[in-house]
Order: structure tokens, then sequence, then C-alpha cells
């Protein structure tokens, strides 16, 4: 029976860390586009700090200062985990200094799998769900509903079934946001620069926006948008709009750590060494006023 040293095992599972994280950190992923990642040891990440983007004000007299609002905004973190059995006996090739093409290709698939399935489906999900997922202010996300929110940020669109019926919501979207308010009734002039489609609708999203020319004439909207899909978006016909370039994005990812690898000696029961990694994190909410949501029927 193949015998495995501490020494070892940590030499091992140190090759599999750094191939890993290699991997997960230079795989493409859509989710960073629009989310904000922030790390936090705590399992309970509360964000006192959103409530309002902050504005200069005239200095007249004593400086103000704006306080926190009293939001009690909390991510809760989640656990992820993922883990593969791999034979001892096949870890290293030949040379004994390197990880066998076996072993990397697993690492390799466990690298993209787990930047793919997290945190990418729990933002996405949580996207999706924005309709009926509070943000910190009480009111879902995306709202369609005046009062406690001074705007609103769910649109019904004029469809996807044409480049036009998109450029019209585009301008729709674009003066809308540009009037979101502050806690002073100013207009932010927020400036979308992100478009999130699914991909039924990319080709008319590109005919939008994409080309230089359209029906012979230069199109205003050319170069201005980044254009992302992914086919996580459940319905075919809805769309969002995100300005990204205002330091914190629409959607947050609150994590302890990036993913830890570790290994066990498993060679006692059935000559293989266990790999697993695993991460504790959740998506929240940032500033709905950072993303519109067009909904077509």
């Amino acid at each position: 029976m193949p015998r495995i040293s501490i020494d070892e095992l940590n030499r091992i599972e140190k090759m599999i860390r750094d191939d890993f994280n290699n991997v997960f950190r230079e795989t493409p992923t859509t989710y960073q586009f629009f989310t904000s990642e922030i790390h936090d040891s705590e399992n309970l990440t509360v964000l006192e700090w959103i409530g309002q983007l902050p504005t200069v004000v005239e200095w007249i007299g004593p400086r103000i200062i704006e306080t926190l609002k009293d939001y009690d905004y909390t991510v809760r973190k989640r656990a992820w985990s993922m883990a593969v059995k791999v034979l001892y006996k096949k870890a290293f090739d030949r040379s004994g200094t390197k990880l066998s093409q076996m072993l990397r290709d697993r690492v390799t698939s466990m690298g993209q799998g787990f930047r793919n399935q997290y945190p990418a489906n729990v933002i996405y999900d949580l996207l999706e769900a924005g309709e009926s997922e509070y943000a910190f202010d009480g009111v879902p996300f995306f709202s369609d509903i005046t009062g406690v929110r001074l705007f609103k940020n769910l649109f019904t669109g004029n469809g996807v079934d044409t480049a036009d019926h998109i450029l019209t919501d585009i301008a729709i979207g674009r003066s809308a946001m540009a009037r979101y308010p502050n806690d002073q009734g100013r207009a932010l002039n927020v400036i979308p620069d992100l478009i999130v489609c699914p991909p039924e609708a990319v080709g008319k999203f590109e005919e939008a926006v994409g080309i230089a020319m359209r029906a012979g004439s230069n199109n205003p909207y050319y170069g201005r948008y980044t254009l992302i899909t992914d086919a996580r978006l459940a319905d075919a016909n809805d769309w969002y709009f995100a300005s990204t370039k205002q330091g914190m994005k629409p959607l947050l990812f609150v994590e302890s750590q990036g993913p830890e690898v570790a290994t066990r000696d498993n060679t006692f029961n059935d000559k293989s060494v266990d790999v697993g990694v695993d991460s504790e994190g959740n998506a929240g909410f940032g500033f709905p006023q950072l993303m519109a949501k067009f909904v077509n029927t």
C-alpha cells in the first residue's frame, strides 16, 4: 500500500492550489461587469454605508458631513464547496516533480467550474429576483412604484424584436437614469454604460448599438455601451441597463476570502487523495440608481 507523508501531501496541495488559483483567476466571467466584490471575514456583513450616493454642496459655515442613514442592509454568507477524488499513484508525472496531466485537467475543470457556478450562479439568481428581493431601502431592487423611493427603475419595454424598439427603450432608460435624484432632490446624472441581455436578443442589440452605420447614417449609439449576455438570464425578452463607472457597481458579492484548496490523505482506504475547494460568500444589492430593468412580453 502506498504511503504518503505530510510533506508530500502539503507539496501536492500547494501545486493544486497554485494551478486552481491561476485557472480561477483567468476564467472569463460576465458578472464582474456589474458586480463589486467585497471581502469581509464576518458571517454577517452589515453594509451601513449603503444609503445614498455622496454629493458636493456649497461650503458656507460649518462643513456639512453626510451621516449614515438608519439602514440595516445585511448580507449573510453561505458556504460553498466542490470536491474530487484522485488516485495517489496518478498525482504526479514521471518526473515526480509536476502534477500529472490527468490531475491538472481535473484541477482546471474545478477552477473553471467553481468560477462559473460560484459566484456567478448566486449573482445571476439575485439579479433575476430583483423585482421581489429588497434593496437597502426596503423596496424591491427593481421597482416601478414611487414613494419611499423617489424614482423607478423597472420599465415596460417596447420589445427586443427590432433594433428600433431597443433604441427607443435605451433612450427612455438614459433620460430616466440621468434624472435619478439624490437625497436633496438633485439629478445624479447617472450614465449607463452596460447592457446585459439574454442570448436570444444579442443579434438585435448588436444591430442597435454594435454597428457604426444604420440605414445609411452614423449610429449615435455605436461604441457607447458594453454588451454582455449570459444564458442564466431566464427570460428571453427582459434586459438590464447599468452604470458601472460610479466606483461601486449595482450588485455586490461579499465573501470571506477567495476559494480555499485543501487535500486529505485517503490512501489507507482506497489509495486516493481527496481534493476540495470551499468558500463563503453571498450576493447583495448596491444602489438601485445604478441599474434599470426592461420587461417585455
